[in-house]
């Protein structure tokens, strides 16, 4: 029988330029609908027959010297970077963020 590096160095010699890519699914497979809970430092609540939805816009001002951050953390969330203040006031660096950052799980 042989053995897992035999097998990869078989696979190599016989397709020299295919490249394999393993796929390795994350979570598990259930008949069972999730259990949707919100956890506010330590007090759980479930959200049976709610639906939830998270949307906002962070505004962090950043220093001199310091490195602003722009991202969406989440669906939803995007963060911004207040410079200044200048003479003039300050201003607000914003990136371009998709309107919908859905999350398909197959």
């Amino acid at each position: 029988m042989k053995d897992g590096d035999d097998l990869r160095r078989e696979w190599v010699e016989t397709y020299p330029y295919a490249h394999l890519e393993p796929s390795i699914p994350i979570g598990i497979v259930s008949t069972e609908s999730p259990t949707v809970q919100i956890d506010a430092g330590g007090q759980v609540s479930p959200l049976t027959g709610h639906y939830a939805y998270q949307r906002g816009d962070l505004f962090y001002r950043v220093e001199t010297g310091e490195t602003g951050n722009i991202a969406s953390p989440g669906p939803g969330i995007r963060r911004h970077a207040i410079l200044g203040p200048f003479v003039d006031g300050s201003v607000v660096v914003s990136g371009h963020f998709p309107e919908s950052e859905e999350l398909r799980l197959i």
